[in-house]
């Protein structure tokens, strides 16, 4: 299955804007960005832990992968132009993100093969934590093997 924490956490480091990568169970288990808020460096990319998704069982075991990425970046208290600075930010970092997935996904075998560039799902969020806000976004990895053993 696509483990996008560690996809993540391997194409970070080529958008420099990201000072840093946590794990989440969801949004509302954040517990990695929350042990760290105070020292945190930002903006910063949360990815969830596991996906959800629907299996097919009719021609072999595949399953497309519903994945959740959240890109946040702090905001100064009430300050709406700060925010939309923030928001605004955080959409151009994702948009980074998901032209390199979209790059490292061509051929069967490839990191993020099998990833639907078409149909990228996006909210606004926040505030998350001390004051974070961003977006968070959900795309599919299509028909990922894998085993039932």
């Amino acid at each position: 299955m696509f483990d996008a924490l560690k996809y993540s956490k391997n194409i970070a480091p080529l958008i420099p804007e990201i000072q840093k990568v946590y794990s989440a169970t969801g949004i509302a288990e954040i517990d990695e960005l929350l042990q760290d808020i105070r020292s945190v460096a930002h903006p910063v990319l949360m990815v969830e832990d596991s996906s959800d998704g629907v299996l097919s069982l009719e021609s072999g075991n595949y399953a497309d992968e519903y994945n959740t990425v959240w890109f946040l970046d702090r905001v100064k208290l009430n300050d709406s132009p700060d925010r939309r600075r923030a928001q605004s930010l955080c959409f151009g970092l994702a948009l980074k993100f998901f032209k390199k997935m979209k790059a490292d996904g061509q051929n069967f075998g490839d990191a993020t093969y099998g990833f639907e560039p078409k149909n990228i799902t996006f909210n606004r969020v926040g505030p998350i934590g001390n004051h974070y806000y961003g977006y968070a976004f959900s795309f599919i990895i299509r028909n990922e093997n894998f085993s039932l053993e």
